[in-house]
């Protein structure tokens, strides 16, 4: 099946969500034979360049202490970009896509903390980074497209001006040299007269011109990983289509690993490689691409299927919405946190938690009847 299509940052803005102390600008950026030796896909076809890890991540977790007590809210989710690479997570609002991709630089919300068992970009541990440490990686190393430009972007600031308070922080460039800098940037994104767009401010500028905007931002400290969450969101078909492909062209350009969060699964089918699939925290499926959108193994991966309309089939079939909502991610349900929405579930669902294993080459899930 093949569904129809449907950073950045300075010390002035806001950027939701809350941040634990740091500089704003910090948040620019912000086994089969030839299988990865570190679990992931097979990389056998790939340049070694390209098929070294970039960043890797093990039985990562995002944990809020109360009362005596731990909530876990992304529990053990492990993966691997690779330069050159697009790697996609995909799910419904609220199964903690965006708080696992902020976790990545440490940046999750006041009062929650980051574990993982690994978690490493190229040679570098930023597990163990304390934040000096962080503010060199975020925005220069791993930068961020957040959602939602209008509230990322500080509305009382010119856009040139914020992206100058980011290249000030990671490129040491002031005044004029500065403003060239941005106005070659916002050029580079393909921003319409970028010398006048410079000095104007967010509320002046159109939805997708203000994601350029941010694009431009998250690419002004030459990054290795580019973390876009939700970058097409609001925008029309056409405009998706457009921002979609300056991503892919900024990569090609840079050589950059590219994690893509969305819950478009037609912007995943034609821009990633590999993908995960997010329910309650947790990684439930992961698979290349193809595999994916031809064999999905896990009962919720087929039912985000079912919601999109496939235009090159012969047959116009109903969508099927899924019923009910995720479960808060905190407060998952006992067994498999998608046995009470899930037409398969049997009893052993509602009592005990799949692991994601292997299900064939190239596809993992975590669901007691998958390969049946």
């Amino acid at each position: 099946m093949r569904p129809a299509h449907g950073g950045t940052a300075e010390p002035e803005r806001a950027t939701p969500p809350p941040a634990p102390a740091g500089n704003d600008a910090d948040r620019a950026g912000a086994a089969d034979a030839g299988a990865a030796p570190d679990g992931g896909l097979p990389v056998a076809s790939l340049p070694r360049a390209a098929s070294d890890p970039l960043l890797t991540a093990r039985e990562l977790c995002v944990i809020r202490a109360r009362a005596g007590a731990e909530d876990v809210f992304v529990h053990g989710v492990s993966l691997t970009i690779r330069r050159h690479h697009t790697v996609a997570m995909v799910g419904e609002s609220g199964c903690g896509k965006s708080l696992t991709a902020l976790a990545l630089t440490k940046l999750t919300p006041p009062g929650f903390r980051v574990a993982a068992k690994v978690l490493r970009l190229d040679d570098i541990d930023i597990a163990s980074l304390p934040e000096s440490g962080l503010r060199e990686v975020r925005g220069r190393r791993i930068s961020m497209v957040f959602q939602n430009p209008m509230s990322a972007l500080n509305p009382v600031i010119p856009v040139g001006r914020q992206i100058a308070q980011v290249l000030r922080r990671h490129e040491g460039l002031r005044g004029r040299r500065a403003r060239d800098r941005a106005v070659e940037l916002l050029d580079q994104v393909e921003v319409p007269d970028p010398g006048r767009r410079i000095r104007q401010y967010p509320f002046e500028m159109s939805g997708g011109m203000l994601q350029r905007v941010m694009i431009a931002m998250a690419l002004s400290g030459g990054p290795d990983l580019l973390i876009a969450d939700e970058p097409t969101t609001a925008l029309d078909t056409t405009l998706q289509a457009q921002i979609m492909e300056l991503l892919k062209q900024r990569q090609r350009d840079l050589g950059m690993g590219l994690l893509l969060i969305s819950h478009d699964l037609g912007i995943v089918a034609s821009a990633a490689d590999e993908v995960n699939v997010m329910y309650a925290g947790r990684v439930v499926e992961h698979a290349d691409v193809k595999t994916l959108f031809a064999s999905p193994a896990h009962p919720y991966t087929r039912a985000l299927l079912g919601t999109v309309r496939d235009i090159a089939s012969d047959t116009q079939n109903d969508l099927a919405p899924i019923p009910g909502a995720p479960p808060r991610l905190e407060q998952p349900p006992p067994g498999c946190p998608f046995a009470p929405r899930c037409p398969l579930a049997v009893e052993r669902c509602r009592t005990e938690l799949p692991e994601l294993r292997r299900i064939r080459a190239r596809q993992e899930a975590a669901c007691h009847r998958a390969g049946e």
